[in-house]
């Protein structure tokens, strides 16, 4: 079963830290990601290495779909439309498609680090 309030704070988290550690630097601003998934799977209490992938991979989704339209939004206004009209339609197509999976595979990869640290030991 999910844990929507862990999807939905990793979510939270997966955005303000993201955009908080972009706007320093681009590289770092990978961790918000990572951060947001690892933060999903701890509050979601995983049982096994699958749910802290879910709930990782959701948080980076959502994070991802958010984050998205953020960017759409401030770059279209900046360039006036270019990037989602015109010669600039294909490429802002693939790269929103490569924004959502490359957040997707960071939320993956925090909640599966976010298992294998706060999992119990027997």
């Amino acid at each position: 079963m999910i844990n929507w309030k862990a999807v939905l704070i990793g979510t939270i988290v997966f955005v303000v830290l993201g955009l908080a550690f972009g706007y320093i630097n681009n590289v770092i601003g990978f961790f918000g990601g990572i951060l947001g998934g690892l933060v999903s799977s701890y509050i979601a209490k995983t049982k096994n290495i699958g749910e802290g992938a879910v709930t990782g991979v959701l948080s980076g989704f959502f994070g991802g779909i958010i984050e998205l339209v953020l960017f759409t939004t401030v770059f279209t206004a900046v360039y006036q439309g270019v990037f989602l009209t015109g010669p600039g339609a294909q490429f802002g197509a693939i790269a929103m498609i490569g924004i959502i999976i490359f957040s997707i595979v960071l939320g993956l990869i925090g909640g599966v680090v976010g298992y294998f640290i706060f999992k119990k030991k027997n």
